[in-house]
């Protein structure tokens, strides 16, 4: 058995997924603005002040707090099976039927959130690691629950989850510097890129 690790966002996605879906969800108006109330943190982001779970949690709290479980899950599942598809690379996804096509065993492992993936992802047959928005009385809180599924916390996750000694062979996808750490566990990381058959 084989196993085939991929980041999601700029790796099988074309853009970041969890901003496309916030258009989806909250409209290209309220998502500009909100993204101009937020620019102090994004702009600490971006100058690596501020790390990604914090400036995740900050924007998932100013667009999605307070926001039914019922309604979050329904418009994850729309977006999942109407809008996503459109931001897919259409390599990507060759390179992810050329793996099944061996039958080896194919997961996304990213920090966007599983439920707006989930759909997608059954309907493809991959497994899904990813963040997990937390959820209070039926609400979800803004905040993340548990840690946000970013560099070493991939690595954490899968472990947990596969006993690694069941694969002979590892592949690795991504493509920022924070997936570099799969390096640690696969056999055969890809950067930016997904080699050749």
């Amino acid at each position: 058995m084989r196993l085939a690790l991929f980041d999601f966002d700029g790796t099988v996605a074309r853009k970041d997924s969890f901003l496309d879906f916030l258009e989806f969800a909250v409209g290209r108006y309220r998502l500009f603005f909100g993204l101009a109330c937020l620019s102090p943190i994004l702009i600490a982001y971006a100058m690596r002040i501020k790390s990604n779970s914090q400036a995740k949690t900050r924007v998932l709290s100013y667009f999605l707090g307070g926001w039914s479980v019922a309604d979050f899950e329904k418009i994850a599942a729309d977006y999942s099976r109407l809008k996503l598809q459109s931001i897919i690379k259409p390599s990507a996804l060759q390179r992810i039927q050329w793996h099944q096509r061996l039958g080896h065993k194919v997961t996304i492992v990213t920090a966007s959130f599983e439920d707006y993936l989930r759909g997608w992802c059954t309907a493809h047959h991959l497994d899904v690691m990813g963040s997990r928005v937390e959820v209070n009385d039926g609400k979800l809180t803004g905040r993340i629950a548990g840690e946000n599924c970013h560099g070493e916390e991939k690595v954490r996750r899968i472990k947990e989850h596969y006993p690694l000694k069941d694969f002979e062979y590892i592949y690795a996808y991504g493509d920022q510097p924070s997936d570099k750490v799969l390096k640690t566990i696969a056999h055969e990381f890809h950067y930016r890129s997904f080699g050749k058959d």
